[in-house]
């Protein structure tokens, strides 16, 4: 009588991985933002949240439109679909129809990452504080004269080395300008940026830590 083969109980070379929550993020800039994005996501994510990063879109409202067609096109993926997030990160600048691309994401269910003025802000409150109302430019020059290898001119993309160690700083920082503009009556006015609650369902796994 043959003998029954049993299992292997060796390991997988390569372990299957089930991923079970993906957070995808929708970008006004093409480099800025995906890459230091992609930078934090490999530094602080767990291996079960895919991380999907899209850049150079457009303005707010397109990026949000952008955003509706890629989900209404999109597959499911599996049982675990109700638990993705899409996240939208766009700036003040000067952009027009910024109260309409707020509006068609909390329609939609989407989260948004926004800074007023712009997403240098978000840099600078790793390396300093700030509470002085400023304009995209006068945001670039601080940020310039803080992180050096930051060019204004060029392709803008930040020292992730040297911003690293000061991110529980830009996060407290994030929440006490949030608070300043709520008691001024000012919501999401200069300055002002919500990229931390976007960093921290990252590092929290897929949950707002």
């Amino acid at each position: 009588m043959a003998k029954k083969k049993l299992p292997s109980l060796s390991r997988r070379s390569k372990p299957i991985i089930d991923v079970r929550q993906k957070i995808t993020i929708f970008c006004e800039g093409r480099r800025t933002e995906p890459e230091y994005i992609k930078l934090f996501s490999e530094d602080h994510r767990n291996r079960l949240v895919e991380i999907c990063v899209l850049g150079g879109i457009g303005v707010p409202k397109t990026i949000v439109q952008k955003a509706i067609e890629e989900r209404r096109s999109g597959k499911k993926r599996s049982s675990f679909e109700m638990n993705d997030q899409i996240w939208v990160v766009f700036d003040r600048d000067d952009h027009k129809c910024i109260d309409e691309a707020f509006d068609l994401s909390r329609r939609h269910g989407f989260n948004v990452a926004y800074s007023n003025p712009c997403f240098e802000l978000w840099a600078i409150l790793h390396l300093q504080d700030h509470g002085k109302q400023i304009n995209s430019a006068e945001a670039q020059k601080i940020l310039k004269g803080i992180m050096p290898s930051y060019n204004k001119k060029g392709c803008k993309t930040f020292d992730y080395e040297a911003m690293k160690s000061g991110y529980e700083n830009a996060c407290r920082r994030a929440e006490a300008l949030e608070k300043a503009r709520i008691g001024d009556g000012s919501e999401r006015g200069a300055p002002y940026t919500s990229v931390h609650k976007l960093m921290s369902v990252i590092a929290g796994n897929g949950k707002l830590r």
